[in-house]
């Protein structure tokens, strides 16, 4: 349906309406479906989005029985989107499916953030139970790949253009550094100023 909106006078910003709690995370999909982009709210819902056709509207609602805190498309196949929910969860969906194609359990507290591997079939995740994880999306069961610690509550992941090194930020000033391939801590970096809201690599 087509969702409620508002044009602001002299400006070229749109509001549109359908989630009705704040929404925490957005995402555009790549390439070909790039009108397409999704939004996850406290709601418990994530909504997609299309807006080929200057007309904004929701074409899916998804019921996550938990707030989402981050959406994130697959970079090279659309197709696919993830989620981080604040039950403990990391969900794998289809744009065509209203139920999930994988659910990733292990952590044991509000999954912050995830990111998508260069490869496409491996999902990092972060979360206030103090560790980042990378998962593989091709297995059901025991799909947690390696399990990456730090002394503080995680709130973003970012993983490198190469594949090789996964970065989490924190609440506490610091951020880390580890090595996909062996797991090891590489480097811990020191903020003096706030908590660390985002991180990326260099492309």
């Amino acid at each position: 349906s087509t969702s409620n909106e508002n044009t602001s006078p002299n400006t070229n910003m749109i509001e549109y309406f359908g989630h009705s709690g704040p929404i925490y995370c957005v995402d555009q999909a790549p390439n070909d479906s790039k009108n397409l982009f999704i939004t996850g709210s406290s709601d418990e819902y994530i909504r997609l989005w299309d807006n080929s056709s200057n007309v904004l509207q929701c074409v899916c609602k998804y019921y996550i029985e938990s707030p989402i805190w981050d959406v994130k498309f697959n970079p090279i196949l659309g197709y696919y989107f993830a989620a981080a929910c604040m039950d403990s969860s990391l969900q794998l969906y289809g744009v065509d499916k209203k139920v999930p194609l994988r659910i990733f359990m292990g952590h044991t507290s509000d999954v912050n953030s995830c990111t998508w591997h260069e490869n496409n079939i491996y999902l990092g995740s972060c979360s206030d139970d103090k560790t980042c994880r990378l998962w593989d999306i091709r297995v059901n069961s025991n799909s947690c790949v390696r399990v990456f610690t730090s002394p503080n509550r995680l709130t973003n992941v970012t993983i490198s253009s190469y594949g090789n090194l996964i970065a989490a930020g924190s609440d506490s000033l610091q951020s880390y550094v580890w090595d996909i391939g062996t797991g090891k801590s590489l480097a811990l970096l020191e903020s003096s100023k706030s908590s660390i809201n985002s991180i990326a690599f260099s492309p």
